[in-house]
């Protein structure tokens, strides 16, 4: 017995070895964790490929791997520049190298073959044939029969393409005849080698093939020709665009043939030369009735296009846009026969559309043959939101933001049926009533406008837009008695419609235990789901409260049951399974780049608001947490995060927000609270959750209350500047591409393109609900310039000066004003930095905000930037990043012996809102 207490001593004491060896996470790390990429499965299902990247779907590319998702064989090849692509057949994988191999593998018998020095390659959609290109001969396409390998060449190519069945392809080509040049179209059948030579003439452009319809067209001396097999010769169609037209317009491109094959689709423009210029050091004239403000007016009328149609029968043009701000918009479906166009009055700026009249909504149907125009007058109220066309173009579908129902309007018949009057229910995302308008939507459609299912907070809906059958609940509700939300597995996809007998599946996300999986149902009645799976972890969570840092909507096979699905948790890497019926799930990927470290530990949290209401929040531990210790910690907040208990966080460099999986792995404590917004009050949920969050983290022992910080990005930086202005609970605190300002913020324009931000305090993120001088109590007490006299914390402020949501003169005024109030604070500002940091400036801005945090709350040694930034300016390592190991602390400010107890006396000032 003593034997197996000393085996087992030393079994513990070698355990507790291998784990103090795992070391703390720093940005040397970051290219070491792996992440899996851009899967693609075949259409059989039995095969999955893939890439595995550093940090991000979007990091550098280390390897691609082809596996099967039968048995255990796999191939990783070297990295490429191009898609990973199957053959629909299933036969057949081939994919680019960096070296210009294109790998073409055997998928039946495991081989491969190889063709050096590719420049580009397509395969037909019915897998027999592959088309490729060499370096240095853009204009020889190569014909391979994958099946026998026998290869063609063809010559003197400018362009190819492939019909959609892979039987068919074309041939642009330039030749010469003595001195002569002309172009011509060869159209060859793959399989039977036949071909048919039509010559084009000189200088065409733009070819655009119908292989369904065996037509083609294309642009020559802007004119629009037309070819149909068995003509003798391509004829002119539309000479000049002179007919029909409500403008002077030119060509700009043929866009494609209508589905019928009766129609040409064009884009039109204004002939280069009408555009409005500028003439240096000239006046700028804004007016109080202009649609947009000056610095947003297009300068180049020829940059707008307009799109029309040609009749094929009778050479008639039709333009269908009219109006340079029109968009038209496909029914769900994609049919080419009607469009819903949407436009605003006057050329006004979408966001002021609930005020500005020039900014008002106009809606119409355009029928896609004729050109005619339905007007809607009646969707120009703005209360009646998102309206739909159905794929049939028989209903227009909205959401009554007055009614809170959706409604239906025929368009036939001109017949409005409200579909939910007598349902009670919420149709926002679950939670969220400070967005009254945005609804979860649409899931999708049953086919022949039968019916459509949308999205209340929680279950989902079966809608007759006829109004003839009743709403059926087709969760039956058990979403909110569960508090689940159900969306539908392939939530992106609104353009095929479903039969009414299908079986549909839906992910499943818990909102109180954060646990996700799968139920189905069927669409004919109201039952109780069937539950699938659920756990503690993630597979796909369309839930606009989560912190995404991966999305993964589930991939079906082509030509049978088979879905891939990604499973993450906080601790455990995404990864790939596959499963048939979403119960039962193979792993097929394992990678695990966070064992090698001190990663972190995920728990839920709930306590109560300042004001009552009932919160919950993640609070990250590292891995090796002892609670005999004291921890610094950090709160990070940015709206409601706890949604992504079990979302796994790739360590990365800081684009803005701190890295929670590097402080957490290097001994800080991450506590990321939910916080619940009052409109027109914004900040005062701000403070009650967070400080009621701090006041909760403060009784565990483990908890270092004197060492507690905050951090924010974007919204979030807007909020840290508003908590160290009302608290000096913590010990420091770092805001990046925040504002401080509502008053100048809201008469600031947007840098990047040049429009009004005042919509963004009104109906926007900032939610005041109304004008400055609407709510001037709401914008001051709001504004943390305002209250800077009150700031106990030392602040490290973080801005791109090319941010154009958070104008850099913003957050200036901040470090302005805390200069001249002698307070601790730092600026970091990024010339080239926007909104959000990339390249060597986040790399930078990482670094410093860490030796910030460690400074305060850890009480490392200062670096010299914070210590002596003139020095530190002129000094060749860094510009000061190196730590200052003498002891040194930050020393006092500007004031002067006579100023200093004068701005001391500020402190106890009334606030500006009691003032009289």
């Amino acid at each position: 017995m003593k034997a197996l207490i000393v085996i087992f001593a030393l079994l513990l004491l070698q355990t507790g070895e291998l784990f103090a060896q795992k070391q703390s996470i720093d940005t040397s790390s970051y290219s070491r964790f792996s992440c899996l990429a851009n899967p693609v499965l075949s259409g059989n299902g039995e095969y999955l490929a893939y890439n595995i990247r550093t940090g991000s779907i979007h990091g550098t590319l280390i390897k691609r791997v082809i596996q099967s998702t039968l048995d255990n064989w796999k191939i990783e090849v070297p990295i490429g520049d191009g898609d990973i692509r199957f053959t629909s057949d299933s036969k057949f994988c081939l994919l680019k190298t960096l070296k210009d191999t294109l790998f073409i593998i055997d998928l039946k018998h495991k081989s491969i073959k190889y063709i050096h020095k590719i420049s580009d390659f397509n395969i037909a959609e019915n897998g027999k044939w592959l088309l490729y290109q060499l370096i240095g001969e853009k204009n020889r396409v190569f014909v391979v029969n994958l099946k026998t390998g026998k290869e063609q060449l063809f010559s003197d190519v400018l362009e190819y393409s492939l019909d959609s069945n892979g039987r068919t392809v074309s041939f642009v080509k330039k030749l010469k005849s003595g001195d002569n040049e002309y172009y011509s179209v060869d159209v060859i059948n793959l399989a039977s080698g036949n071909q048919l030579v039509t010559e084009l003439g000189k200088n065409i452009q733009n070819l655009v093939v119908d292989f369904k319809h065996n037509q083609f067209a294309f642009g020559k001396d802007s004119a629009i020709w037309y070819y149909k097999l068995g003509m003798s010769k391509p004829i002119c169609l539309v000479n000049h665009l002179k007919q029909n037209l409500h403008d002077s317009l030119v060509l700009s491109s043929i866009t494609y043939f209508g589905g019928d094959g009766n129609r040409l689709f064009v884009n039109l423009k204004c002939p280069a030369g009408n555009e409005t210029k500028t003439v240096n050091g000239s006046v700028e004239i804004w007016s109080y009735t202009d649609a947009q403000v000056e610095s947003h007016f297009i300068s180049n009328e020829s940059n707008v296009l307009y799109r029309a149609v040609i009749n094929l029968r009778d050479k008639k043009i039709t333009q269908l846009q009219t109006y340079a701000n029109e968009s038209l918009m496909k029914p769900d479906g994609g049919s080419d026969r009607l469009y819903l166009s949407k436009r605003s009055t006057g050329g006004g700026s979408i966001p002021e559309a609930h005020w500005n009249s020039k900014s008002q909504m106009l809606y119409a149907v355009v029928d896609g043959r004729t050109g005619t125009r339905n007007e809607l007058t009646w969707l120009s109220d703005q209360n009646k939101l998102n309206p739909i066309l159905s794929p049939s173009g028989k209903y227009i579908i909205f959401y009554d933001r007055t009614l809170k129902d959706y409604c239906s309007y025929e368009l036939q018949s001109g017949k409005f049926c409200n579909l939910t009057k007598d349902i009670h229910t919420s149709w926002n995302f679950e939670g969220q009533t400070e967005y009254p308008e945005m609804i979860r939507g649409l899931a999708c459609w049953i086919s022949n406008d039968k019916a459509f299912l949308v999205y209340d907070s929680n279950d989902i809906w079966k809608l007759d837009p006829s109004g003839k059958n009743s709403a059926i609940n087709l969760t039956n509700g058990f979403g909110v008695r569960n508090h689940i939300v159900f969306t539908r597995v392939f939530n992106s996809d609104k353009q095929s419609t479903l039969k009414d007998d299908e079986k549909l599946f839906l992910s499943a996300f818990d909102t109180e235990s954060k646990e996700n999986g799968f139920f189905s149902i069927f669409l004919q009645n109201a039952k109780d789901p069937e539950k699938l799976v659920m756990g503690s972890y993630s597979f796909s969570v369309d839930h606009m409260n989560i912190l995404k840092y991966y999305d993964f909507e589930p991939i079906k096979a082509g030509n049978a049951e088979l879905y891939i699905v990604q499973r993450m948790k906080a601790d455990d890497a995404p990864n790939f399974f596959c499963t048939s019926d979403f119960k039962t799930f193979k792993r097929l990927t394992n990678i695990q780049p966070q064992k090698a470290y001190n990663w972190l530990t995920a728990e839920l949290h709930r306590w109560r608001s300042l004001d009552g209401k009932a919160l919950q929040g993640i609070l990250y531990k590292p891995e090796d947490f002892d609670i005999k210790k004291k921890y610094p910690v950090i709160f990070y907040y940015y709206e409601r995060l706890s949604d992504g208990l079990n979302s796994y966080l790739t360590p990365q460099y800081s684009e803005g927000a701190i890295d929670i999986p590097s402080y957490v792995s290097n001994g800080y404590l991450v506590f990321c609270p939910d916080i619940y917004h009052k409109p027109g009050d914004l900040m005062q949920g701000t403070f009650d959750s967070v400080v009621s969050a701090a006041n909760y983290l403060s009784k565990f022992s483990f908890v270092n209350s004197e060492k507690m910080g905050i951090q924010g990005h974007s919204f979030g930086g807007v909020q840290t500047n508003y908590l160290v202005t009302q608290t000096n609970l913590f010990a420091a605190a770092c805001t990046s591409s925040g504002l401080s300002d509502w008053i100048s913020g809201y008469g600031s324009l947007n840098k990047n393109d040049g429009t009004s931000l005042q919509y963004l305090y009104e109906t926007g993120q900032l939610r005041t609900g109304n004008t400055l001088w609407g709510n001037l109590t709401g914008f001051l007490k709001a504004s943390p310039i305002l209250y800077a006299d009150k700031i106990t914390t030392p602040l490290l402020i973080k801005h791109g000066k090319n941010d154009g949501v958070c104008p850099f003169v913003n957050e200036l005024e901040f470090f302005l004003a805390l200069r001249r109030l002698g307070k601790k604070v730092w600026m970091l500002a990024y010339p080239k930095g926007g909104h959000v940091l990339e390249g060597d400036d986040a790399k930078d801005h990482t670094v410093r905000m860490q030796q910030f945090f460690d400074y305060y709350l850890k009480d490392k040694s200062a670096p010299l930037w914070m210590l002596d930034n003139d020095k530190a300016k002129n000094q060749s390592i860094k510009n000061g990043l190196s730590l200052d190991e003498s002891g040194r602390r930050p020393g006092p400010g500007l004031l002067t012996l006579k100023e200093q107890p004068i701005v001391d006396s500020l402190i106890d000032r009334e606030s500006i809102l009691e003032l009289k």
